[in-house]
């Protein structure tokens, strides 16, 4: 029978594995949006004021904004499902 000890270090373990997957999503996300911005011809880190009358819709970093954060969810999916030329190029 497995130790209390052994079970809450294998539990931590499992923790901080998934705790750095999502860093590391996160951060691949973070650049992906980055590369949205530039390709739209924006600064990435520039910070983003969006006014629609007098109310403030969007203030952030331009990387931020939700049209490039879909852009990277998109392109994150497709990345990760393994689908496109380098799934399917012989060796």
């Amino acid at each position: 029978m497995m130790a209390q000890s052994d079970k809450h270090a294998r539990m931590m373990v499992a923790m901080s594995a998934a705790t750095m997957d999502e860093q590391q999503k996160f951060a691949d996300l973070k650049t992906l949006a980055q590369m949205a911005a530039r390709l739209a011809g924006r600064d990435p880190d520039e910070h983003l004021i969006v006014k629609v009358g007098e109310t403030v819709a969007f203030e952030d970093f331009a990387w931020r904004y939700p049209d490039f954060t879909k852009r990277a969810e998109a392109a994150y999916k497709l990345l990760d499902s393994g689908d496109g030329f380098w799934s399917t190029a012989s060796t």
